[in-house]
């Protein structure tokens, strides 16, 4: 990949964006646990009090594998999300460096748009004062 693509500007991009927002993710993740939480709650009060028939049941039973279901990917992403807030609380001065380069590449590469070339000694050079890509 060469730094020129726009792949790598983008890449370390996001990972700014994860490394800024990284808290407010697994907030946001915490927050979905609890709801979830609070679903599977009504639901097993629903089956406390409820007889249900078997198809009704069923259908019960597979609303709950559902909202457990959600709840456990929750859970795995916020858990995965602990490692680069790690990350982030070890690497602070790395992470605002990287905002830098970004900066840094973003000034070169427009700089780089607009070089002219003009030729010293072969004045029939059709490059002249053009620009050069």
């Amino acid at each position: 990949m060469e730094l020129t693509d726009t792949k790598a500007i983008y890449i370390i991009e996001q990972f700014l964006y994860l490394m800024n927002n990284i808290g407010k993710i697994c907030s946001e993740h915490q927050e979905a646990i609890k709801i979830t939480e609070l679903e599977t709650l009504d639901l097993r009060h629903e089956t406390e009090l409820i007889d249900f028939n078997a198809a009704d049941g069923f259908r019960h039973y597979k609303r709950e594998q559902e909202v457990l279901r959600r709840r456990r990917n929750h859970k795995n992403q916020k858990e995965l999300l602990e490692f680069v807030r790690e990350y982030q609380r070890k690497n602070g001065a790395s992470i605002d460096n990287l905002r830098s380069v970004i900066g840094k590449i973003g000034s070169k590469k427009q700089e780089q748009s607009q070089r002219k070339y003009k030729a010293r000694v072969l004045g029939d050079l059709r490059c002249g004062a053009k620009e050069v890509r």
